[in-house]
């Protein structure tokens, strides 16, 4: 990962993942008491909304995956463009399961295992987005094709 990888995955994995949510919880904690049960970085989450973002790295995976055939003309196993097309897919129906079937915010704490079980579109979201950040890391520095 040399040559600008760690600032690479810095800004196009880390930062469309994190920035709404840092954004968030700056305006949370500026905010009156009033407002700040809507503006919970929780909320933002809950519902299955990581995976927009992780929809566009499996777009990208498979655009840079394309360009690099094209580019290199080599032959390409389809594992990446595979693993691509199925987060592609996956993420696109977690965040609609969360607008058909939303979860309501937890108004008493739990042990982590209920709260795992009670925000199970938020466990999906945040693993398919860790899936689809590895492929597209992987498309992107050639150790995955």
């Amino acid at each position: 990962m040399a040559d600008g990888g760690l600032g690479w995955i810095l800004g196009n994995i880390a930062l469309p993942l994190a920035a709404p949510l840092v954004l968030v919880s700056l305006v949370h904690g500026l905010a009156d008491a009033r407002h700040k049960r809507d503006l919970s970085p929780m909320r933002l989450i809950k519902d299955g909304q990581l995976s927009w973002a992780a929809l566009l790295f499996a777009a990208a995976a498979l655009y840079e995956r394309d360009e690099a055939l094209q580019r290199f003309n080599h032959e390409s196993s389809g594992f990446a463009t595979s693993l691509a097309a199925l987060m592609l897919v996956l993420n696109a129906i977690v965040p609609l399961c969360g607008l058909i079937f939303p979860t309501d915010m937890l108004s008493v704490r739990l042990k982590t295992r209920a709260v795992l079980t009670h925000y199970k579109l938020l466990l999906c979201s945040s693993a398919f987005a860790a899936m689809s950040a590895f492929c597209y890391s992987g498309v992107h520095f050639g150790w995955l094709y």
